[in-house]
């Protein structure tokens, strides 16, 4: 294929988004640097039909990307994505909407059985037999100008993307799994896990404070340094790293000297931002108690070990039967609560189906993924199936398991 250099004029843009609306479907990949960044620096745009292929140089003068985010509005063109994710990421901060309707082929190649978050690479490998050529992964998209190399390992990432497409629908067809899909697809889509609120950054933070007014402090702290983040576009821990942050919470340093003395903080820091954090932690002790976060208790009792290995087994055997990856069914802090859930007495699956909650409101899943392993699992934990290995036989050395129905009292 010759490789063409990037579209670097809004008017060729326009052109060709127009050649691509009539396109039922486009593969859609982005390039991007986010080393010194807080939000990433989108550097480079690759679509692809199977009969055109062309990328897209956001960082040209004068350049206006609203041909793409037009394209990208069409419900009658799917965009196709390979881990979409950190891509609707981008897009979302540069138009304040996401592309529909999308695909994501990662997902999808889970959905058929191809593997748990499986690479492009891997991917395009298992359907198409082509071996991708990643000598240009680790290049500095901004620079300018782009190498024929760049553009031809960029191009790579659409156009094998856009033969693969049509080969996962048929397998996810074949298998009977498109409603799947559409629900990871929703799920995917929901603009709100774009949304970067500042006041929700203490949440990411592992390392916990075991005093009430320290987690409050951690909090306002957390909330000053992401907005700060976000204000100057340069990642958070070049303010202030997730264990500095909870020493400045716990030791609370009434003034800029204390600030200094904590080890982690720069000169530079304490003398440009340093009356910040003390007025930030002087807000955050002066609020009232009833607003301040609850304390994290030391976690919730542990699972039942035996309930919870019993649901891993019962996962393993769904997942090998589906011939999926476990993971897409259910993660391991599913299970524990569903053991916790259901040890506590609140499974309903005793319960008559108009009498209380539904037994599906009380697991972690609902759903594709609660028809076809939640529901047995809340049988499983009721009381209401067992679990057998078949007996052992010479033409059967992997004895399988045995799903058995439980008889109620008094049948």
């Amino acid at each position: 294929m010759t490789v063409a250099m990037p579209i670097t004029t809004t008017a060729e843009l326009a052109r060709v988004c127009q050649q691509f609306t009539t396109a039922p479907h486009i593969a859609v990949d982005t390039e991007f640097m986010r080393e010194t960044t807080y939000y990433p620096q989108l550097c480079l745009v690759q679509l692809a039909t199977p009969d055109l292929a062309v990328a897209i140089d956001p960082l040209a003068a004068g350049i206006a990307l609203d041909p793409l985010f037009d394209l990208f509005a069409k419900r009658g063109v799917v965009k196709v994505f390979h881990a979409a994710k950190q891509d609707l990421q981008i897009f979302f901060k540069l138009c304040g909407k996401l592309p529909q309707p999308i695909y994501d082929t990662q997902i999808a190649a889970m959905v058929c059985g191809l593997g748990d978050q499986v690479g492009y690479d891997k991917l395009i490998h298992s359907l198409l037999g082509i071996s991708i050529d990643k000598a240009s992964r680790f290049t500095d998209w901004a620079r300018r100008p782009l190498s024929q190399a760049q553009c031809q390992y960029a191009l790579d990432d659409v156009v094998y993307l856009t033969q693969a497409y049509p080969l996962l629908r048929q397998r996810i067809a074949k298998a009977g799994r498109e409603g799947w899909l559409v629900e990871e697809m929703a799920d995917l889509i929901e603009p709100s896990q774009y949304h970067a609120n500042p006041a929700d950054a203490w949440q990411r933070i592992k390392q916990r404070v075991s005093k009430g007014d320290a987690l409050n402090r951690l909090r306002h702290l957390a909330e000053w340094r992401e907005a700060t983040a976000q204000t100057r576009n340069i990642p958070r821990a070049w303010l202030l790293r997730d264990d500095v942050l909870v020493a400045i919470a716990s030791q609370r340093p009434r003034k800029i000297a204390g600030l200094a003395d904590i080890r982690g903080i720069s000169n530079r820091l304490v003398k440009n931002d340093g009356a910040a954090l003390l007025a930030t932690m002087d807000k955050a002790d002066s609020e009232d108690k009833s607003r301040w976060p609850p304390l994290t208790k030391r976690r919730n009792k542990p699972a039942p070990q035996a309930a919870t290995e019993l649901l891993r087994v019962l996962l393993h055997h769904t997942a090998e039967s589906l011939e999926v990856a476990p993971r897409l069914l259910a993660s391991q802090s599913d299970l524990e609560t569903m053991a916790r859930t259901f040890g506590r007495g609140d499974g309903a699956s005793s319960k008559k189906p108009n009498e209380g909650k539904n037994k599906q409101t009380l697991l972690p899943m609902t759903g594709w993924r609660y028809e076809v392993f939640g529901k047995y699992a809340a049988d499983l934990l009721a009381g209401k199936i067992a679990l057998s290995l078949d007996a052992p036989s010479k033409h059967n050395a992997s004895r399988n398991i045995r799903i058995t129905p439980i008889p109620s009292k008094g049948e």
